[in-house]
């Protein structure tokens, strides 16, 4: 099954993913931060696909993010 990590800060939008997706045949990973994203990667999880928001707050924003994935 096709992994997918979804990256944003707002609960609605990680919530319509959901809703949206929720009929597929994706496992989505939701996660509001860069560093849980981080955090699921230094686990082992491996994502097929990623959308990330570019504009994350906190120390570490999308663009970083994806330099690191």
């Amino acid at each position: 099954m096709p992994r997918l990590l979804l990256v944003d800060e707002n609960a609605s939008i990680r919530r319509s993913a959901e809703i949206l997706l929720g009929g597929t045949d994706l496992e989505m990973v939701a996660v509001e931060s860069a560093e849980e994203a981080l955090g699921h990667v230094a686990a082992g999880i491996v994502f097929d696909v990623a959308l990330i928001h570019a504009f994350l707050p906190g120390s570490m924003d999308g663009w970083s993010l994806l330099a690191h994935l």
